[in-house]
């Protein structure tokens, strides 16, 4: 069942006992969802039994809460009057699309201890290395320095801005979570309540660093948070017309699960327009 609520509405009755949850907060989040993401999501909520829940307002309105980037509010969506009813809560981000070749990704987490989080296995030591050289704009010269301890000095620096030392720790792509309500809340709502929004990435650092020190990671495929963003930046691919850009998505869409666009609003919003118009169906 597909419900689109606010923070205000009475949530009424579930279908199913487990549920995907997003935010989609302003007009171009809720057009490009809606546009390009809505059907695959209802289809594999239908095919696995997940509610849909979409919540198109804040669920924290305070001074401190506007000052800070939305992704904090998926730290709240546990602690919802809804979803203690839930036996998993599976979080995704509103730019993903759903293959329709994905397997139920519940079924990766037997444990409700851990929190399903996506592997770093999408991009080999090197493609890594390629891609944030393109992100960032840096060169790496292997003659003079180490890209790889290069690397992890930005990360230092970056777990360093919450003041967290980060003695080795990963930072994970939060986009995707499988979650239990009960076991996950109070986590979620210290990440929330004891950071402030200092980082490049609001609250993906101090998650990744509090799952980690509370041991309650199980990795499950990274085929189910395929950065379609990394996939551009390391392939041969720099311009494509509409039609091989398509094929090209179209490919992607084949062999993972979940496809997404993380800081592609552009992009997504012309992908929606081209679909309106009938040039495309992905």
């Amino acid at each position: 069942m597909l419900r689109v609520i606010s923070s205000n509405d009475d949530f009424g009755i579930q279908e199913y006992e487990r549920a995907i949850v997003t935010i989609v907060i302003g007009d171009d989040y809720q057009y490009v969802w809606r546009v390009l993401s809505q059907d695959s999501w209802e289809k594999y909520g239908k095919k696995f039994g997940y509610d849909i829940i979409v919540i198109k307002e804040a669920l924290d309105s305070s001074e401190r809460a506007r000052g800070r980037s939305p992704a904090w509010q998926k730290l709240l969506i546990l602690n919802q009057e809804w979803s203690c009813s839930y036996k998993n809560i599976v979080w995704i981000d509103a730019d993903i699309i759903i293959s329709d070749t994905a397997f139920d990704i519940g079924l990766s987490v037997r444990n409700s201890d851990y929190v399903g989080v996506a592997s770093h296995e999408q991009l080999s030591k090197v493609e890594q290395l390629i891609y944030f050289e393109i992100a960032l704009k840096l060169k790496f010269d292997p003659a003079l320095s180490s890209p790889q301890k290069a690397l992890e000095s930005m990360s230092d620096r970056e777990f360093a801005d919450f003041g967290i030392e980060r003695n080795g720790l990963s930072e994970f792509n939060t986009g995707v979570l499988v979650l239990n309500p009960r076991a996950h809340n109070e986590l979620f709502l210290r990440v929330y309540n004891n950071y402030n929004d200092t980082g490049l990435r609001f609250e993906q650092i101090p998650l990744s660093y509090e799952l980690q020190m509370a041991n309650c990671i199980q990795f499950v495929s990274a085929r189910f948070n395929w950065n379609m963003h990394a996939v551009i930046a390391t392939s041969h691919f720099k311009v494509m017309d509409k039609v091989n850009f398509i094929e090209f998505l179209k490919h992607e869409l084949k062999k993972v699960y979940f496809l997404h666009f993380p800081g592609s609003m552009a992009m997504l919003k012309t992908l929606s327009r081209w679909q309106e118009l009938e040039y495309i169906s992905l």
